[in-house]
């Protein structure tokens, strides 16, 4: 029967829809009585941190004590999700080749911009390393695939497991709830942001925007962050806040959708600072989708093919500025119609792409390496 360490499900109380949809599909393998599987991401590390939070516990020792729980576990796949999870999978393997191991790879990590260049060129060596042992290796999109492919030489093909949500197929009517917390009419425009409030997103040239949004239209952040005072800090210089910029805190994943109903067109103004971001497919893609709500994005490959393809959305300027982002929502409110049309387009988006086609991908995955 399959068997997942339960001493991890509180960690997967997270916003990463990828991680919560892959977790929960576990779950359902519970019908397959001959696979046993172990889904171990970086939660689960978190989880254990706080549990010895008064031992003040390295990730070393994490990573140990983890490992001697599953001396007892008998399972036959582990799933490993993001490369710092990597160490005990690659243990286990080589403890028991005969289990069989899938990396999960969601970023480049050679390549975030947080990290030094010594820190680059280990990660860069561990991941090769790492990739020794894989019997099955996830990424998230066609063109970090590529790369990797092309970078590695890889003797087994990446399998693309999207950050896609799941379908709304109850298409539940706006219930109003972002303008009347806003206190805006229901005519009222808005320009949505909804995330997290990190570097490099083009965050501070959005909220430098809401001063020369055109009458009728507004900006709402939905988020939170490091950033979050430096932000309001300048729509409260610009003179905008609860005027033009409105903040409103993190909401719960369940209701995300329900709160993404409220605006016209969406917005992901991710910089072009390296691959991680030139290469990324972020979820707010098919949030915003799901919702009937097309976006606003560079152009970048991603993004490009979603975009072409299936109409759900317009390009801003590779370089994020200001001007960039309000030159094109003052030629979409000019053109109400170009909306409404691409609203229905996100519509036949989800239809075709959603985490349901996802998951037979998974499924078909263990199927083949077991």
């Amino acid at each position: 029967m399959v068997r997942i360490f339960s001493d991890t499900q509180k960690s997967f109380s997270t916003t990463n829809n990828h991680t919560n949809e892959i977790y929960n599909l576990i779950l359902k393998l519970y019908k397959n009585p001959f696979l046993a599987i172990y889904y171990l991401c970086n939660k689960i590390k978190n989880f254990a941190a706080l549990l010895y939070k008064s031992q003040a516990i390295g990730s070393y020792k994490i990573d140990k004590l983890i490992l001697n729980e599953l001396k007892s576990i008998k399972f036959d796949i582990i799933h490993c999700h993001d490369l710092n999870t990597t160490y005990i999978g690659v243990r286990i393997k080589k403890n028991n080749p005969s289990i069989k191991f899938i990396f999960d790879s969601h970023e480049i990590y050679f390549a975030l911009h947080t990290l030094n260049w010594f820190k680059k060129i280990k990660a860069k060596m561990l991941f090769k390393k790492v990739l020794k042992y894989t019997d099955g290796f996830i990424t998230v999109n066609d063109s970090i695939a590529q790369y990797f492919q092309q970078l590695f030489n890889l003797k087994i093909s990446p399998v693309v497991i999207k950050n896609a949500a799941q379908q709304d197929i109850q298409k539940v009517p706006y219930d109003n709830r972002l303008h009347k917390v806003l206190n805006l009419s229901f005519k009222t425009k808005i320009l949505l942001y909804h995330g997290g409030y990190s570097k490099y997103r083009g965050l501070p040239q959005l909220v430098a925007a809401g001063e020369l949004l055109p009458k009728g239209w507004v900006l709402v952040m939905i988020g939170w962050g490091k950033l979050e005072n430096d932000l309001k800090d300048i729509a409260i210089k610009n003179g905008t806040i609860s005027k033009k910029v409105f903040f409103l805190p993190k909401v719960p994943q369940s209701e995300l959708l329900e709160w993404t109903k409220g605006a016209s067109i969406g917005i992901i103004p991710y910089e072009n600072i390296g691959l991680n971001h030139y290469f990324c497919s972020p979820n707010k893609i098919w949030e915003f989708c799901n919702a009937d709500v097309p976006f606003l994005a560079p152009p970048y490959p991603e993004f490009k093919k979603i975009i072409n393809k299936y109409n759900v959305g317009w390009f801003i300027d590779e370089e994020i500025t200001s001007i960039s982002i309000i030159n094109m929502v003052k030629k979409l409110d000019d053109h109400p119609e170009t909306i409404r049309k691409y609203k229905e387009s996100c519509n036949k988006f989800v239809k075709e792409d959603h985490w349901g086609v996802y998951a037979e991908k998974l499924l078909r995955l263990y199927e083949k390496i077991i």
